[in-house]
């Protein structure tokens, strides 16, 4: 919401603001009242970004924010990397590899990770995404191969093993050098 973003872009050039309790407590309450008119079309993220407001009111008011905020940051992404686990465990094609090959021939963002390591085309991949402008009229076969399949089952495994590792070190008491590590690997993968 504009607001929202205006009352965020002064905390930028006046620093007391980041440490206002007040401040945040306004925050919290625009992107609230926003979020609470439309809240079922809303994605997750602002959810927790609205959980994220009420937090930095919460600590900034206590006095001691520095504790609550390190522990409401640990808990939030466990959590969210615990129930994104969970989530794709519990979907059969996220399991089955559908997913993750959709992606692969379809989304400009990864379709060169399955050039690169299959016998996938660039030719292949601009047919796929010809096709799905055809849709919600015809159903559509996308262009695969056997090995695109196989790639998708092992992003699949390592994607479920990567989050459930982060959902582990941070919500559990374990050395934060680990937690950093296991952090950064799911950062740069």
């Amino acid at each position: 919401t504009v607001p929202f973003t205006t009352l965020a872009g002064f905390a930028l050039f006046y620093p007391k603001l980041r440490t206002s309790w007040i401040f945040w407590l306004c925050l919290a309450a625009i992107h609230g009242f926003a979020l609470a008119q439309l809240w079922y079309f809303e994605g997750n993220g602002l959810f927790l970004f609205f959980y994220t407001t009420l937090t930095m009111t919460l600590a900034l008011a206590s006095g001691n924010p520095a504790p609550i905020l390190r522990m409401n940051a640990r808990y939030l992404i466990g959590f969210v990397f615990l129930f994104a686990f969970m989530w794709k465990l519990l979907t059969p094609d996220f399991i089955s590899g559908r997913f993750m090959e959709y992606y692969l021939l379809t989304d400009n963002r990864i379709s060169p990770v399955a050039m690169i390591l299959t016998s996938l085309t660039q030719v292949d991949i601009q047919e796929n995404q010809n096709q799905l402008e055809q849709l919600p009229d015809e159903t559509i076969q996308l262009q695969s191969k056997a090995r695109v399949h196989s790639l998708a089952v092992l992003l699949t495994y390592l994607t479920l093993i990567v989050e459930v590792s982060v959902a582990i070190v941070f919500l559990l008491p374990i050395n934060p050098w680990v937690r950093d590590a296991v952090f950064i690997f799911f950062l740069v993968s």
